[in-house]
């Protein structure tokens, strides 16, 4: 069963830590409105637009099953992440080990 949007808005608003009269304050009505708002089965369509707005979150994309943020794939980016450490931590390793041959090299030449 789809939650009402009343539900929908009063959850994204409380994810964002805002109170109604913040809420209101931001939609430009009151607070009284905001719990009216919270209780509907419904919007009209220039209301729900301001408010997707307001609590940056599309409303219709939730409705519609949808994530409002968009969700990206990371694991072929944490592959690479690791890859790129591999290579240098190999790296690392070769220009250790060039140093301490020049190194070794230099305290030779002095002696």
């Amino acid at each position: 069963m789809k939650k009402k949007v009343g539900q929908i808005i009063k959850e994204r608003r409380e994810h964002l830590n805002l109170s109604k009269s913040a809420l209101a304050r931001l939609l430009g009505c009151s607070p009284q409105n905001i719990d009216s708002l919270e209780n509907r089965k419904s919007i009209d369509f220039e209301l729900a637009e301001r408010m997707c707005e307001v609590l940056d979150f599309d409303l219709f994309e939730y409705y519609r099953g949808k994530s409002s943020r968009k969700q990206v794939d990371t694991s072929e980016l944490e592959a690479k992440l690791l890859e790129n450490n591999q290579k240098y931590m190999q790296l690392l390793e070769k220009y250790t080990s060039l140093l301490e041959r020049v190194t070794t090299n230099q305290l030779n030449n002095k002696e």
